[in-house]
């Protein structure tokens, strides 16, 4: 408030003599005060007087940026990008509106890319502290959004135990979703797509009974089969040609097909 009462002062004596130059000076004395509105009316009232225009915006965008008006700030720094600092502060913005999306690493990454500039070496130590919670937070949220997999994936980078049961609780979900849409699958008749899901689940007995539940619908399907049909049946059989009758089915369909009509039930 020292500096302002001084620079009123000045202002006061020097009346109506002031030059443009006497108010582009106090205005930016203004301005290194941290008095930015102040500074950012003085500029605007000299108009176009060397770089007057610039520093009201410029002026303006700090004063915006000290009352978190984010939006106004980025949009005034946008204006003056080339012009003192302004390009600094657009990154420091964009670090600002990282960590508001919940993008803590790369807000982080950001606060650090701007060493010493402005208030980044503390916003960045403050997300420094608060992250692991932070995340643990935003972890939670997903999951109550049925986002499991999201949420896994940050809850891997925590290392509490509270976040390690909520990780088991986030990997149980997971698995029993992909069982139930592999068993979907089965009952679609999608067998081999089900099988994939089950064998990638490491879920053996499942596997078992879908291979064993594809092999049964194919040879009730070859029985039926036409030449249509004959060439993909054959195509899915081979993806069971460790099982015998897949192999004898292969045979027995290529032997219908071939012309003689002849062979045994595909089934023995």
């Amino acid at each position: 408030m020292k500096i302002i009462a001084t620079l009123a002062l000045v202002l006061l004596l020097s009346g109506c003599t002031a030059t443009n130059q006497t108010y582009y000076e106090q205005a930016q004395l203004y301005l290194g005060a941290g008095e930015y509105r102040t500074a950012a009316m003085l500029f605007s009232q000299l108009g176009e007087y060397r770089q007057s225009a610039d520093y009201t915006l410029y002026a303006q965008a700090l004063d915006a940026l000290s009352q978190e008006n984010y939006a106004l700030a980025q949009a005034n720094f946008h204006q003056v990008k080339g012009f003192k600092s302004a390009g600094r502060y657009l990154a420091l913005l964009d670090a600002i509106a990282l960590e508001k999306g919940g993008h803590y690493e790369a807000a982080l990454d950001a606060f650090d890319a701007l060493g010493s500039f402005s208030n980044a070496p503390q916003r960045a130590a403050a997300l420094r502290e608060e992250m692991p919670q932070l995340k643990f937070q935003q972890a939670r949220q997903l999951m109550r959004t049925g986002e499991y997999a999201q949420a896994a994936d940050i809850l891997e980078t925590l290392t509490t135990l509270e976040s390690a049961a909520l990780l088991e609780k986030c990997r149980d979900t997971l698995h029993q979703q992909a069982l139930t849409e592999a068993q979907k699958l089965q009952q679609s008749g999608d067998f081999a797509a089900a099988l994939a899901a089950f064998d990638s689940l490491g879920d053996t007995l499942q596997s078992a009974q879908c291979r064993e539940a594809w092999r049964q619908s194919l040879t009730e399907r070859v029985l039926s089969a036409t030449m249509a049909d004959a060439d993909a049946l054959m195509a899915e059989l081979s993806a069971l040609s460790d099982h015998p009758d897949a192999q004898r089915a292969i045979d027995w369909l290529q032997g219908k097909f071939a012309g003689d009509g002849s062979g045994a039930s595909p089934s023995r």
